[in-house]
């Protein structure tokens, strides 16, 4: 979501729905199209950013007083590999794919989960192997 108002709506729904808030996922990541950075239309550069960076921060910005209005939660952020990317990175990675959306999923219920209450400020791979492979 790059329109605060919207997110401004999206935490209330999720406030007045299920009576507060407990965690969040943000998950933002696009990729501009493929071209030379000199070539970059502006409209594309303000659309990536909109999305990876000001669709985060709004979020935050309106997570984080709900969940404190419960005393507090969790907010987990995640950048997910780029599509365009996905065949290639699948040829060479070592478990042969790309990681399933369901793979992130599982990843976020836990971070999000009282089972993670003592994790914080930490980054958690989920890569398949790929960052230790080398």
């Amino acid at each position: 979501m790059t329109v605060e108002s919207d997110v401004v709506a999206a935490v209330a729904t999720a406030v007045s729905s299920s009576g507060g808030l407990d965690a969040a996922f943000n998950n933002a990541g696009i990729e501009g199209h493929q071209m030379p950075t000199a070539d970059l239309p502006d409209e594309e550069v303000r659309r990536v950013i909109d999305v990876n960076l000001f669709g985060v921060c709004y979020g935050m910005k309106h997570e984080i007083p709900a969940l404190l209005a419960r005393g507090g939660g969790t907010i987990t952020r995640a950048l997910v590999e780029m599509p365009a990317l996905g065949e290639a990175i699948a040829s060479v990675h070592p478990v042969g794919r790309i990681g399933q959306p369901r793979e992130i999923a599982d990843v976020v219920v836990f971070l999000c989960s009282g089972g993670a209450s003592f994790m914080t400020g930490s980054l958690v791979v989920v890569d398949g192997g790929a960052l230790s492979n080398g």
